[in-house]
């Protein structure tokens, strides 16, 4: 598939809003270090790319059918905005938690490391203790539609999904 000339990393920094309610932006295989390691600082520029970027995208979250059938209604969703984006959607089925996140640091450790991810909130202290998830407060300060989205999101929700101040994930859904 020949794209407009962008690779991953510069997609996912112009487009955090585009992710179709996911969860944004995760961090960009480029921009990540190896396992444990610190990210590599990133420059945000958060305007969302023109409707013709490319790219490939890659999307880890967890769940059955119904959990498919959200996510590909999201990813449908952002390939009508950017047609030219290929975005694999892999949803593991799992029986707990803490058999995805093992999963998902094992395919980390071994070099596949997703764009975006879900992870459950207990998670978000671990993954950012290893460097492996990267700040979105920039995203969201450059992007109207994120910036809607986190004004109806309970602030203590927010603040169990920040580190030190930061915020590192959005919810795709929650309990009010």
């Amino acid at each position: 598939m020949k794209n407009s000339g962008i690779n991953r990393r510069e997609l996912l920094r112009t487009g955090a809003g585009a992710g179709a309610g996911l969860l944004l932006a995760g961090g960009a295989k480029g921009a990540l270090g190896a396992p444990g390691q610190a990210l590599n600082p990133v420059m945000v520029n958060a305007a969302p790319p023109p409707s013709d970027t490319g790219g490939d995208l890659s999307i880890a979250a967890f769940g059955g059918d119904a959990e498919n059938k959200m996510f590909g209604a999201a990813v449908e969703r952002f390939k009508k905005k950017y047609p030219k984006a290929n975005v694999k959607l892999n949803i593991s089925a799992v029986a707990s938690w803490g058999d995805y996140a093992n999963k998902l640091t094992t395919q980390i450790a071994g070099g596949k490391v997703p764009d975006v991810i879900e992870i459950a909130i207990e998670g978000t202290r671990l993954f950012v203790s290893k460097g492996l998830m990267e700040p979105l407060d920039d995203y969201v300060k450059g992007d109207t539609a994120a910036q809607t989205l986190i004004s109806d999101i309970a602030k203590p929700l927010l603040d169990g999904l920040s580190v030190d101040g930061k915020l590192y994930q959005i919810p795709q859904n929650w309990n009010n």
